[in-house]
């Protein structure tokens, strides 16, 4: 059987919604927080195993030891980008957690995202990233054991990909990130 959406002719005539639109459908209450806009689509955010929490705060506890100063680690919370809204599990951005509380950030230095039943999806995230610019993208995957870093962004893809191995560490700054804890 054939899904609706899978039709070319049906796909065409589907409105995309921008940025400002969702932001009113969020206003007036049409639509809730467990949801995210991935070029101009609505798409419902998965609920998070024990795993993939865990990979998070683990992430977040390294990613503290190398950016203080000036700098915020948001989990969780939306990034404003051109045709999509996606909340990364985590983003590195510049400035404090008071510079966006009238704004989203529309950057930011690292972001992450951990996989456990959304590789497709978190795959295909890494070319928002680069199209913003950003300078580092970390696909964790959890079901491979692996890690995949994104670097050096041109003309909205990332140049540079290497892919971790659970025995090995990601240099950040001047400190290592263990990948072995995340796959206990």
């Amino acid at each position: 059987m054939i899904e609706l959406l899978e039709k070319p002719t049906t796909r065409a005539r589907v409105r995309q919604l921008s940025v400002e639109g969702y932001h009113r459908l969020y206003e007036q209450g049409l639509i809730d927080e467990k949801n995210e806009l991935i070029r101009g689509v609505i798409i419902q955010k998965m609920p998070k195993s024990p795993q993939h929490v865990f990979a998070i705060k683990y992430i977040i506890a390294c990613l503290s030891n190398v950016f203080q100063d000036n700098f915020c680690i948001r989990k969780e919370d939306p990034l404003t980008l051109k045709d999509s809204e996606p909340e990364p599990d985590i983003a590195v951005v510049a400035g404090s957690d008071d510079d966006f509380a009238k704004s989203h950030p529309t950057t930011a230095w690292l972001v992450v995202e951990v996989s456990k039943t959304t590789y497709d999806l978190d795959y295909d995230k890494q070319f928002l990233y680069a199209e913003a610019e950003i300078p580092e993208y970390w696909l964790v995957n959890l079901d491979k054991r692996e890690t995949e870093v994104y670097r050096d962004p041109k003309d909205g893809v990332y140049t540079q990909k290497k892919v971790y191995g659970k025995n090995e560490a990601i240099a950040i700054g001047r400190s290592t990130i263990a990948l072995e804890r995340l796959f206990i």
